[in-house]
């Protein structure tokens, strides 16, 4: 038995979970930020457990960030991201992924707090306004969470940014 339900976060946004049984236990889960995109992970879980599919979940798979990027890309444009929108996140996912490349830091699971803090006091000091730079943050905030919540990775780097000014 499986069901679908929603949280509304603090900014009001749904945010969808799934409750499946198995063996007489309640999984839950967050599943995304659109129900038809919820909808296909949980008959995906469904099916992984009635054939006793091993989860791709169990082992870690490394993910490059070019398909991590795409990945998201995806995923905007699933749950209705505007092609304008959406070609601005991509530049500044890649922004930031230039960035991470020239510092010799090539893997999505490598990127520190450290690296996330340097890259705000570097695209701080140019002459972008204020309100830009925090667009841009979030931007790259809401993708580490995508990152997170597709098990790719365990941490935030830019968690706790809060925007300034």
């Amino acid at each position: 038995m499986t069901s679908i339900y929603f949280r509304l976060d603090k900014s009001g946004n749904k945010r969808y979970y799934g409750s499946i049984y198995n063996n007489g236990k309640r999984i839950r889960k967050f599943l995304g930020c659109s129900r038809q995109y919820t909808q296909d992970l949980i008959k995906k879980f469904e099916y992984e457990l009635l054939f006793n599919i091993e989860s791709s979940t169990t082992e870690y798979k490394p993910i490059s960030f070019e398909q991590a990027i795409l990945s998201f890309k995806n995923n905007i444009e699933r749950t209705g991201g505007e092609v304008k929108q959406i070609s601005v996140i991509t530049t500044k996912l890649n922004y930031f992924k230039n960035y991470c490349f020239s510092i010799g830091v090539n893997e999505l699971g490598e990127i520190s707090r450290s690296h996330a803090n340097t890259y705000i006091v570097r695209r701080s000091q140019t002459k972008l306004a204020p309100a830009t730079l925090n667009m841009e943050f979030r931007f790259i905030k809401r993708f580490f969470n995508y990152c997170i919540m597709m098990e790719w990775i365990n941490l935030n780097p830019f968690f706790g940014f809060k925007a300034s000014r």
